[in-house]
């Protein structure tokens, strides 16, 4: 399927064009995080479920993120294959084990730095709701 997220430069990236592959790869950054969300609304909103997408990590050809809709939650491994993403995996604290992502694939270096952001980011979310999302049983696409 494509995506037809529009990958535009924001004010940020704009003002940094030109001064190197850091300014550039956070673009790509940008584009990846806004295909990956519309990917998942597409699949997964309901009239009147929409799917909350937060936080969510990307690295290399690789995305962590936690999902939320209708008071049921967890988390999803991505891969980006031949441009485009797809779902892998979704699960619950599975999903944050080391052994687990090296297993669908995933470069050890690149599940620690997912796992490390992810968990910096999570710090911010209410504790039921993190419980609820630990708990979510594994499903593979």
């Amino acid at each position: 399927m494509l995506l037809d997220w529009p990958c535009q430069l924001s004010d940020s990236a704009r003002s940094h064009e030109g001064q190197g592959i850091h300014s550039g790869l956070a673009v790509i950054v940008s584009c990846d995080r806004g295909a990956i969300v519309q990917l998942l609304h597409r699949q997964f909103d309901q009239p009147g479920q929409t799917l909350e997408v937060q936080p969510l990590v990307v690295v290399n050809d690789h995305a962590l993120l936690d999902w939320w809709q209708s008071g049921h939650g967890g988390r999803a491994l991505l891969r980006k294959q031949a441009g485009e993403w797809q779902i892998v995996v979704c699960a619950g604290k599975a999903l944050k084990q080391m052994s687990m992502l090296k297993e669908a694939g995933v470069a050890a270096a690149d599940a620690e730095a997912m796992v490390e952001q992810l968990t910096q980011q999570e710090s911010t979310l209410p504790a039921e709701r993190l419980q609820v999302m630990d708990a979510f049983g594994m499903a593979h696409h």
